[in-house]
């Protein structure tokens, strides 16, 4: 992972042999991230009105700072249009920025047009990944004095619908941007994320919509990611009771709480994922439209399928581990050994067939005593009408330094369950890339 700098070159960026400006930038961003090991740095200018000298910057702040440092200077044509800058600096950016960098933008100098095409472009595109630069590093009495008041606004206009989105307050990021603008594409997206968090997939202003095909299209206007329109299409299933789009949702929406540290919730949602994907992994599914338990079914395409008991079970986490239980006692039976729940066996595992070995290595997975302890705090929460003091280093603790989440991900992914995205995340994309549209929009008219 890089620190990346992007910054409009200025004459007075250089003072004899030092470059003062920059070394207040590099200087806040190491103070931020001790353990820096590379730093890029973009120095942008209109035409080449300047000589700048690349080699001496690298290596001045390869010596003075003791860290990997690289120059790439950029040089944008005068005579380009606003939309052609647009577009040679989106190219630029995705071809030298990857999911892992951090980019740092700098505002205050510099030609105010050029600043404004580049931070709508970071924002639109890498807002999870850049932080702007303001001045002197983080100083803003230095940028308070330049005149950019207005398209600081905009600035904090957008950070607020940002955090509306990302603590999944749709309806007040609904508000917020009718104060401005009345978006029809932007209105529905965010209606369907608050349905979402009840699994309701329509709209009731618009009954009709396909809110995955709508949201599929936004993504394809927005940087037409396939991965993303798939992952999109594929959670359809959601619809029609699928049990792998159910699991991936629970995912989302588990990893959602889990970010934004609304605990007590979390921990249902995350039961409740770990008790469904238990289900999919002994082969069983059931009809979603009854609670009546004779609607349990074999899953289809499942390569191995535990046996039905003979006895009543229901939907319930302890029921399907019973079952799988009984499954392991006859293959121990059956081959005179044990099965233990720290993973040791006296079973010679090469005897089994692949069968018995699939539901011994289930049956290991899902009785890991960390996480019988996590789900056992279900009970503890509200939920199961206790009144457990939740923390995420308690979470962390139980799980063996590990997030709930990462305990579960290897589990997922040898299923084929881990998701790709996540419907809440994309939502939030799409909605701030639409309003960097539309300001981009205003700016041109201006």
């Amino acid at each position: 992972m890089a620190e990346v700098i992007l910054h409009q070159w200025q004459n007075n960026d250089q003072v004899q042999e030092r470059f003062p400006y920059l070394e207040d930038m590099v200087e806040t961003i190491l103070q931020q991230q001790k353990n820096t090991e590379e730093v890029q740095l973009f120095l942008f200018q209109l035409e080449d009105r300047h000589e700048i000298d690349k080699e001496k910057i690298e290596y001045y702040f390869r010596v003075t700072y003791e860290i990997n440092f690289t120059v790439q200077v950029v040089t944008i044509s005068a005579t380009m249009s606003y939309e052609q800058t647009s577009d040679f600096l989106l190219e630029l950016l995705k071809r030298e920025i990857t999911k892992h960098d951090r980019i740092y933008l700098h505002l205050g100098q510099g030609n105010g047009s050029f600043q404004h095409v580049l931070s709508h472009l970071c924002l639109q595109h890498y807002h999870a990944q850049s932080v702007l630069l303001m001045g002197n590093g983080f100083t803003v009495e230095y940028f308070i004095r330049i005149p950019v008041t207005e398209r600081m606004s905009d600035y904090q206009f957008y950070h607020h619908v940002q955090e509306f989105l990302h603590s999944g307050n749709y309806q007040s990021a609904k508000r917020m941007l009718k104060t401005r603008y009345n978006h029809k594409r932007i209105n529905h997206l965010l209606d369907f994320g608050t349905n979402l968090f009840s699994l309701e997939t329509t709209l009731a202003s618009n009954p009709k919509l396909d809110m995955f095909d709508y949201l599929g299209e936004t993504l394809r206007t927005l940087d037409n990611d396939p991965e993303e329109i798939a992952y999109v299409k594929s959670m359809k299933g959601i619809r029609h009771y699928d049990q792998t789009a159910f699991i991936k949702y629970l995912y989302n929406y588990a990893s959602f709480l889990y970010e934004n540290e609304d605990l007590v919730d979390f921990i249902v949602l995350y039961y409740r994922l770990v008790e469904e994907t238990l289900l999919y992994a002994i082969g069983w599914d059931y009809d979603d439209r009854s609670m009546n338990h004779t609607n349990f079914k074999k899953r289809e395409h499942a390569t191995y399928v535990l046996d039905f008991p003979n006895w009543w079970f229901s939907r319930h986490f302890y029921k399907y581990n019973q079952a799988l239980r009984e499954e392991i006692a006859r293959i121990e039976k059956k081959h005179r050994g044990r099965v233990y729940r720290s993973g040791h066996t006296f079973i010679g595992m090469e005897h089994l067939s692949e069968r018995d070995r699939y539901f011994v290595n289930v049956y290991l997975q899902f009785n890991d005593r960390e996480l019988i302890h996590l789900l056992d705090l279900r009970h503890e929460g509200v939920s199961g009408h206790g009144f457990a003091d939740f923390s995420i280093e308690k979470f962390t603790t139980i799980c063996g330094g590990v997030s709930p989440l990462a305990k579960v991900e290897p589990i997922l992914e040898e299923l084929g369950l881990r998701p790709e995205h996540s419907l809440f995340k994309l939502i939030g994309k799409v909605v701030l890339g639409e309003l960097g549209k539309m300001e981009t929009d205003v700016l041109m008219k201006q």
